[in-house]
């Protein structure tokens, strides 16, 4: 094949580490080989597996490759080789972009060699309009531990389609350095197929299903680059039954007909075929098709970091016109104004709990008058579904989460472990959202980071563990879920570090730290007793002392903002 692009990188690093060991008060110290001691203190492990070596680390140096080469038998070295080749090649039949990674390294004192390797490659084939694309991890073994190959054909997930980026710039501290010839690079490869040249890797999904509309002879609308992420694809089967039409055919795909929606789609960016199903479900097709243009040409569109409108369609069983009237003006004006959509699904919920034990009306048709309807609802669905709760994490946990955040400029956020119902409704009243509803979901972990002036920050974490539990050295995990501020509006960029940092801290958290926490819940039957305990998906939960799955199934839950 013939080469139209080549680009190589190779990264060097050696660590030095000293000859001898202070061994200092380690008492229970085993001397076992001449290049150090068996013991509790590991180099690489805090903790003893009776196997590795104790080596106390001297220097280190990246990029030498006449050190490498130097030091590459080293007993008392650490030795890697990273090397990254970006190949665009081109014969009568097909045009390849491929990106090899290979990795070599050593471990102080041992006397072998670890081997990594990955293959991304796009292909398109000039004679079949096919675009292939595909990696392939550890393609030097024939078998084992981490190989696997992923192919897809004529699609272009994000993930896949720019994953040779970060193949090629894994190691290298300063991606600056090979960027612009990375595009340069990508842009001959898809020059040489007829597409879109791109300022960015993020954009070639985007050129590439360009390219193979227009291969397969695709009448394209004005809007078509917002199609690139909406799934399932057309299959050119499809295309041809609906005349090559681009937007007819994705609405014959996804069962919508209409020529006043057909007019709407291709006024829309980002359209969402989802959202319109569920609309049309949910409000009714007339009532939609007599909204005005400006209103549907919201409604229909997903922007960034946006969810479709999937609201459970059984919530809405004891809705009456006039709610659901008011329901569709409230959603209008989350999208208008980038409100938190999950207060409006939350809402709703609440509606169909309150609705089983009295008469109950939306009346809310502003934010403002969301906000204050969804407190009133949220204390009338506490008292139809909630008693009491305290929970009660490991002392250890507490103190080390709650230990005051000072910033460079001295400025001092203090994390709080929302840990009884007070403290719940507390946080629920002065950020105005529903918290509060939070207290009896056992898998939420909700910390209040505050500011000295009195701003806080909303977050809930979903803590989970490995899913086979070894020692007390197990590492617990945090999953960040939602970090809002007030009125379930986004925080501003004060806030990041303090909980950056916050995020870091929760990573030293193990098994021990975390500790056999507990919740009571008291209402009027009486007192029961909970302890926390991670399932076999190594997901937190908790269940009664008696062994029985305890509260959450009466209330219909989804798992959304507050």
């Amino acid at each position: 094949m013939e080469n139209l692009f080549r680009l190589i990188s190779k990264r060097y690093y050696v660590g030095h580490y000293l000859p001898y060991n202070d061994v200092g008060d380690i008492a229970d110290s085993i001397v076992d080989g001449p290049f150090g001691l068996k013991n509790q203190f590991t180099a690489h492990k805090n903790y003893f597996d009776g196997k590795h070596y104790v080596y106390t680390f001297d220097k280190s140096l990246h990029g030498d490759e006449e050190e490498f080469t130097k030091n590459y038998g080293n007993p008392l070295c650490e030795v890697s080789i990273y090397r990254s080749t970006f190949v665009v090649e081109e014969n009568e039949d097909k045009v390849s972009l491929k990106v090899f990674y290979y990795g070599k390294h050593r471990k102080v004192g041992e006397p072998f060699f670890r081997k990594s390797t990955k293959l991304n490659y796009i292909t398109f084939n000039k004679k079949t309009n096919i675009f292939t694309i595909g990696k392939n991890t550890e393609y030097h073994k024939k078998r084992g531990k981490g190989k696997s190959t992923v192919i897809r054909r004529n699609s272009f997930p994000i993930s896949l389609t720019t994953d040779f980026y970060y193949s090629f710039m894994n190691g290298i501290g300063d991606t600056k350095l090979y960027n612009d010839e990375l595009i340069q690079g990508t842009n001959i490869f898809l020059s040489a197929i007829g597409a879109e040249t791109i300022s960015t890797h993020t954009y070639l999904p985007v050129s590439l299903f360009g390219c193979l509309l227009d291969k397969q002879g695709i009448k394209k609308s004005d809007n078509w680059k917002g199609f690139h992420e909406i799934y399932p694809k057309p299959t050119k089967k499809d295309y041809k039954k609906n005349g090559f039409k681009f937007v007819d055919t994705y609405m014959s795909l996804h069962n919508i007909s209409s020529d006043k929606i057909k007019k709407i789609i291709h006024k829309v960016n980002r359209p969402c075929f989802v959202s319109i199903k569920q609309l049309i479900e949910v409000f009714g097709k007339d009532f939609i098709l007599q909204r005005p243009d400006e209103e549907l040409c919201e409604i229909f569109s997903l922007k960034n970091d946006e969810t479709p409108f999937t609201a459970i369609i059984q919530n809405f069983e004891n809705f009456k016109k006039r709610d659901l009237y008011n329901c569709y003006r409230v959603y209008y004006l989350c999208k208008k104004e980038s409100f938190s959509q999950h207060t409006f699904y939350d809402h709703i919920r609440f509606f169909s709990v309150i609705s089983k034990y009295e008469p109950i009306r939306w009346n809310a048709t502003t934010l403002k008058e969301l906000l204050s309807e969804h407190a009133v609802w949220s204390d009338k669905v506490d008292f139809y579904t909630r008693g009491k709760y305290s929970r009660m994490y490991s002392d250890e946990f507490v103190e080390k989460i709650s230990k005051p955040i000072v910033m460079k400029d001295g400025e001092v956020f203090t994390p709080v472990i929302l840990q009884n119902s007070d403290q719940y409704v507390d946080e629920s009243v002065h950020q105005s959202n529903c918290v509060r509803t939070y207290q009896d979901r056992p898998r939420s972990l909700i910390i209040s980071l505050r500011k000295e002036n009195g701003d806080r920050a909303s977050i809930e974490y979903l803590p989970s563990i490995g899913k086979y539990v070894f020692n007390d050295t197990q590492p617990v995990f945090f999953d960040r879920v939602q970090t809002l501020g007030r009125y379930n509006y986004s925080l501003d960029e004060s806030w990041n570090d303090a909980i950056f940092q916050l995020d870091v801290r929760l990573k030293t958290i193990n098994k021990k730290l975390w500790g056999n926490p507990v919740a009571k819940f008291i209402s009027g039957g009486g007192t029961k007793e909970f302890e926390f305990l991670f399932d076999e998906d190594g997901r937190l939960t908790w269940k009664n002392n008696d062994g029985s799955v305890d509260i959450g199934d009466e209330l219909p839950y989804i798992d959304l903002e507050w």
